[in-house]
């Protein structure tokens, strides 16, 4: 029974069931679904910061000081509808901070609720022995336009659709996931792929973006489980993004799009089985971005999730 409990926090809610216990991937998405009746809260606080200017993908000097500061709080509901059906909500709280750019008055910040989310998450494989796991799923969503669009810099001009909380338009996604856990060896693999199809809003269109994630998880401790003893992972995985141009008002934007690699090494540490911290980092590899473009130079990722 304590071996099986710990399963509780595999994919964003956890899985609770047969032989493992093993810690959720931090920035991807598993393929495990909550199979018993319960449900599950996340929150993290994520701080990115982008001030690497880049032409045509190269980094060059950045005499203005040009800089984006990135924080986001998504707080993240989940609700088992049935055995293998779970549903998600996503409200993010978001603060934008613009240095040096030329299309808005210097130390431009911006602050407040952003898109809100809703999906679903279909288990539609799994399969288990004495000491493994392997699941397959296909989560489903689409992101509304609740943030704010209006607004305005110091001197009362409207903020560009990148700077502003939300986009102003109802986009979709569509993701599948696997992973594979070995409960005895604490090891497991994960991998996920996922399309955004971007819709217009207020004159701008976002590029529509593919997203690859691959990595694995590897428990620290205990050697062995024992119940109600915390468990130590370590986590390593990679992301590959690549974005489409933006439109505006009809018109591709020559300084948009690319694409990235991305690093992303973490810990995560659960606590009598039904709670969760985590920690995270994300360093790029590669961006090769279209145009001229400000690049992310690093982010980090701090939260927790708990199945109640």
């Amino acid at each position: 029974m304590g071996r099986s409990l710990g399963l509780t926090l595999v994919a964003l809610c956890g899985w609770a069931g047969e032989a493992l216990a093993q810690a959720p991937p931090i920035r991807a998405e598993g393929g495990a679904v909550l199979s018993f009746q319960g449900n599950a809260f996340r929150t993290f606080a994520r701080f990115a910061v982008m001030d690497t200017l880049r032409v045509d993908g190269d980094a060059v000097d950045n005499p203005d000081g040009r800089r984006v500061l990135l924080y986001t709080q998504p707080f993240v509901f989940s609700y088992t509808v049935r055995p293998g059906l779970v549903l998600r909500l996503v409200a993010p709280l978001v603060w934008k901070r613009f240095e040096g750019l030329p299309d808005a008055a210097d130390s431009e910040a911006n602050t407040g609720l952003g898109d809100i989310s809703l999906s679903a998450k279909y288990r539609l494989f799994f399969w288990t022995t004495a000491d493994t796991r392997t699941d397959l799923a296909v989560l489903s969503g689409v992101k509304l336009p609740s943030g704010s669009t209006d607004a305005t810099d110091s001197q009362g001009r409207r903020l560009p659709i990148p700077m502003q909380l939300g986009t102003g338009s109802t986009d979709y996604f569509l993701q599948v996931a696997g992973s594979f856990a070995h409960g005895a060896r604490g090891f497991s693999a994960f991998g996920d792929v996922q399309f955004r199809r971007n819709t217009e809003g207020r004159g701008f269109r976002a590029g529509d973006v593919w997203i690859l994630n691959l990595g694995g998880q590897k428990r620290l401790l205990p050697s062995q489980l024992e119940y109600g003893k915390p468990e130590l992972y370590f986590e390593l995985g990679a992301r590959y993004v690549a974005r489409g141009r933006a439109a505006l008002a009809g018109g591709s934007l020559r300084d948009s799009g690319g694409e990235g690699l991305f690093l992303h090494p973490g810990l995560s540490l659960i606590l009598k089985h039904r709670y969760l911290i985590e920690l995270s980092f994300e360093l790029p590899l590669l961006q090769d971005l279209n145009g001229t473009q400000l690049s992310r130079s690093w982010d980090v990722q701090l939260g927790t999730r708990v199945i109640y």
